[in-house]
């Protein structure tokens, strides 16, 4: 299998990346691994919807522009 990896460049919209990446995240936990990956994703102009168990980290993200997932 040959993979062929090109640098990415957070800066540009999706359109100028040409790529295929969804315009719409949905995401499961916000733990110690989930939470920093939804504030990166946020930064960088997806449009996320969260879901966690406990209430409290997900008011916390929706703050910051994330779609509440329940």
């Amino acid at each position: 299998m040959n993979v062929k990896l090109r640098p990415y460049n957070s800066t540009a919209s999706q359109s100028e990346r040409g790529n295929k990446l969804p315009d719409k995240v949905g995401f499961i936990g916000l733990g110690r691994m989930g939470l920093p990956m939804c504030h990166r994703l946020l930064k960088n102009g997806f449009e996320l919807s969260v879901h966690n168990r406990s209430r409290e980290k997900v008011v916390n993200i929706l703050d910051l522009g994330a779609k509440d997932g329940a």
